[in-house]
């Protein structure tokens, strides 16, 4: 799956560069199940506060769709390099699971915790 996400990384920085329209990668495996998967992408580069946006949509190209014009439409994204790799980072997030937890239980400090938040 790294290897898809890589791609799909690919595709969403020449789409945060263009006005056009996303074309996901072929045998994209990467697991959407519309009822719980939220998508996050977050923009990172030296010297400037991250822009970060979530959606939930009813696929995955729509949501990264949504995603990629919410930070496209950020007054802050101009200040971000994004075709340079080395300076603008993209950090790709996905919920594609639940579990139940007591929220009594949620810890940050713990490390090794299945209750880790």
């Amino acid at each position: 799956m790294q290897k898809n996400v890589s791609k799909l990384i690919q595709q969403i920085r020449k789409h945060l560069l263009s006005e056009k329209e996303i074309f996901l990668p072929k045998n994209l495996n990467i697991p959407y199940n519309k009822s719980i998967s939220i998508i996050y992408i977050t923009l990172f580069q030296e010297g400037n506060k991250p822009i970060r946006w979530g959606s939930k949509r009813e696929n995955l190209p729509q949501t990264i769709e949504r995603i990629i014009y919410k930070l496209k439409t950020n007054p802050y994204f101009k200040t971000f390099n994004v075709e340079d790799i080395n300076k603008c980072q993209i950090l790709f997030e996905i919920v594609i699971k639940e579990y139940p937890c007591n929220i009594k239980n949620l810890t940050t400090m713990k490390m090794n915790s299945s209750n880790r938040f």
